[in-house]
């Protein structure tokens, strides 16, 4: 007995045709691909008393869509002194996860030249890569104290913009 067996014909141009280079889906994707990217942004003035943190109005949220990727948080923040004294001053800013300190940064050592100095807008810029290990939605927010009670701090003073950026990277 002899069985015959035949191939169906493909038409490859067809079959090229209908795949979507365009989406890959992001289960498939490398490692060190970005997955997502997420930005949030205010313009809401945020005014610190001294030496105890406050919130800057400036948060993102993300939800991985694996848990063992990794979130690389982007910040740009205009913050502004007032000194009611002539001490020295060191601003002090960190960023939280949920509420939990991730990382701190100590920027802009000065000396106040006379009371009632105000500073010029400077830019604090952070960078940091997260491994959160969850699927639930996470809350990045950044917060900033000075070293000394006797000055005020402001984050977006006469609404200058603050972003953030989340990028889920693939691992």
């Amino acid at each position: 007995m002899t069985i015959k067996v035949s191939k169906p014909a493909i038409n490859i141009r067809e079959k090229l045709n209908d795949l979507d280079f365009d989406k890959v889906p992001f289960q498939k994707m490398p490692a060190g691909s970005v997955v997502q990217v997420v930005e949030a942004f205010t313009t809401t003035l945020a005014s610190m008393g001294g030496s105890t943190y406050g919130n800057t109005n400036l948060s993102g949220s993300i939800a991985l869509t694996k848990a063992s990727n990794k979130i690389l948080v982007l910040v740009s923040q205009p913050f502004t002194f007032r000194t009611t004294t002539t001490s020295e001053r060191k601003g002090y800013y960190r960023l939280l996860r949920d509420g939990t300190e991730l990382t701190v940064s100590v920027y802009n050592s000065w000396t106040a030249n006379s009371s009632n100095e105000t500073r010029l807008p400077s830019v604090n810029s952070m960078y940091y890569l997260d491994s959160p290990n969850t699927l639930e939605e996470i809350t990045y927010t950044t917060e900033h104290k000075l070293n000394n009670s006797a000055a005020d701090l402001y984050a977006q003073h006469e609404n200058t913009k603050s972003t953030i950026i989340l990028m889920e990277i693939a691992q």
